[in-house]
């Protein structure tokens, strides 16, 4: 099926709100989007059943593609040899995409081509999530930008999940959402003494280079014990 061509004026942009359990912005994406000022051509990579269609509300037109025939599919392709011309798209969205692909290098690479000079990519991936849905790459923050500054893009925004590994784990291991509230009433207090002693040790530290380090250590907190991260890299104009 080929991807549609709109020539509709776009809706008037503006930010998705409202998430729910069964919308695509429970992946908490869409402030790193910027809504284009005409209708751009945004591709969502691994649609599955198309819940990120919702970004017609921001006043793009929206292609999915999946390797599976799924409701959202308007085009059936691996990310690995994504079948679109190269610079035809504004925007890629990826939400927990990447840690399923068997090549994400490849992936990646497909990504920065298709691009247009200045398009963006907007991506969730796993990190300490466990193992789920034939996973094969979970990577840390450093890892994904490995991934696409090694590409060509340029890393504008990396962060963290809003919830932490062991919630993730308990969610997997018990699959009501419950588990997951209790892990991260237990797990984020635990966090945030963990951080502020952290902290208290660093101030009692003289200045020089093992304040220094210290500090850095303190900057990677954020991620160390996340579920996944988030990351907008652009393709340079």
């Amino acid at each position: 099926m080929s991807p549609p061509d709109q020539t509709t004026e776009p809706t008037k942009p503006a930010r998705i709100t409202g998430a729910d359990p069964s919308s695509w912005d429970t992946f908490a994406l869409t402030h790193l989007i910027d809504p284009p000022g005409v209708a751009e051509r945004c591709l969502d990579l691994g649609c599955g059943p198309g819940a990120r269609r919702d970004l017609t509300e921001l006043g793009f037109r929206y292609v999915g593609i999946d390797r599976f025939a799924v409701p959202g599919a308007d085009l059936l392709g691996q990310a690995e040899a994504i079948p679109l011309a190269d610079g035809s798209f504004h925007l890629v969205v990826a939400a927990s995409s990447f840690e399923h692909f068997s090549d994400p290098w490849a992936a990646a690479r497909e990504v920065a081509r298709i691009l247009k000079p200045g398009g963006c990519l907007v991506a969730s991936l796993s990190f300490l999530e466990p193992y789920h849905a034939r996973s094969h790459f979970h990577m840390s923050h450093l890892g994904a930008r490995v991934l696409f500054e090694g590409v060509g893009l340029e890393v504008e925004v990396v962060e963290p999940f809003e919830w932490s590994g062991p919630e993730a784990t308990f969610q997997a291991l018990f699959q009501l959402a419950p588990a997951r509230w209790i892990a991260a009433a237990m797990t984020r207090p635990a966090l945030w003494l963990r951080q502020r002693v952290i902290r208290l040790l660093i101030d009692r530290l003289p200045e020089g280079p093992r304040r220094i380090r210290a500090r850095e250590f303190l900057e990677e907190e954020r991620f160390r014990f996340t579920a996944g991260i988030k990351i907008k890299a652009r393709k340079k104009s």
